[in-house]
């Protein structure tokens, strides 16, 4: 059983930082925001949630690199 009092729905966890639940589900599978799977589904850590709220990372690609003009 999942704490709810810890960990939110993929569907919360998206209204608080601003973005789709499938892109808050990408950043618990690759490890950006803290989080549980279990049997395919996935639980966001509300600390960590809230945590990514304040702090969003970046949007689009970063600038500079080999190829910068």
């Amino acid at each position: 059983n999942v704490d709810p009092s810890k960990y939110m729905s993929v569907g919360a966890a998206a209204k608080v930082c601003n973005v789709s639940r499938y892109w808050m589900r990408k950043l618990v599978q690759e490890g950006h925001v803290c989080g549980l799977q279990i049997e395919g589904q996935v639980f966001p850590l509300r600390s960590a949630v809230e945590a990514y709220a304040e702090n969003p990372a970046g949007t689009g690609r970063p600038r500079g690199g080999s190829h910068a003009g």
